[in-house]
């Protein structure tokens, strides 16, 4: 039998990862990067960081 979790309430907190590039810490996604955030807290959500997703590329 498959489980399905509770749905996402307001005030929950979402974990943003990112691609291996850490794509979303360059300027070039900053603009995608604030339409996410924007988006999410439309829905009531709180976005979260996780460590590495804003990295920028090391290239």
């Amino acid at each position: 039998m498959q489980q399905k979790p509770a749905p996402l309430q307001p005030g929950d907190q979402v974990a943003i990862v990112s691609l291996s590039r850490g794509i979303l810490g360059e300027t070039a996604t900053r603009h995608q990067r604030q339409l996410g955030i924007q988006r999410l807290e439309a829905l009531g959500l709180k976005p979260v960081f996780m460590p590495h997703a804003l990295k920028g590329s090391t290239i």
